[in-house]
């Protein structure tokens, strides 16, 4: 095999091994010109405030620091029901759904925009406390970072 083969091959696998791994291009920010002012929990779910605050840094670049405008986002409800079950009646798969409201205030302290978001998503009920422990919280994590998402889509390009 040639010197040049050998290197094309090497280039390809480096591609391969890249896309792979969950690697992406990423584009600037959404969350640029916001700063975050806070993140309120009012519902009885723990934790749920922090989850909010990691999926803002995550998905948006937001945190708290001095901006022009500053989003402040409020959980305020928070539901865990099963949505499928068995013939015998058998938890069969779990329904998650969780509302924000967020707001914008302007530098001047005034609201410049407000809205609200409510997303759904399920998973699977295991009888292992463990195991159902963990689908749970990952199901909120992703929840979480589903509804950033919508919200800087409904904020739009204002910044």
């Amino acid at each position: 095999m040639t010197l040049a083969r050998k290197f094309c091959i090497l280039i390809i696998s480096g591609i391969f091994l890249v896309a792979g791994c969950g690697y992406r291009f990423v584009g600037a920010y959404r969350g640029e010109g916001f700063s975050l002012d806070y993140v309120k929990n009012t519902t009885q779910q723990p934790r749920l405030g922090v989850v909010f605050e990691d999926a803002l840094a995550e998905e948006a670049g937001l945190i708290r620091k001095e901006g022009r405008k500053k989003l402040a986002v409020v959980v305020d409800s928070f539901s865990d029901e099963a949505e499928s079950v068995s013939a015998v009646g058998a938890p069969l798969r779990q329904k998650l759904t969780i509302n924000i409201q967020w707001r914008v205030l302007s530098e001047l302290g005034d609201i410049s925009q407000n809205g609200k978001v409510s997303r759904s998503r399920t998973y699977p009920h295991y009888t292992d406390p463990v195991s159902l422990d963990w689908q749970r919280n990952a199901a909120i994590k992703k929840l979480a970072r589903d509804i950033v998402r919508e919200l800087f889509d409904q904020l739009g390009g204002s910044d």
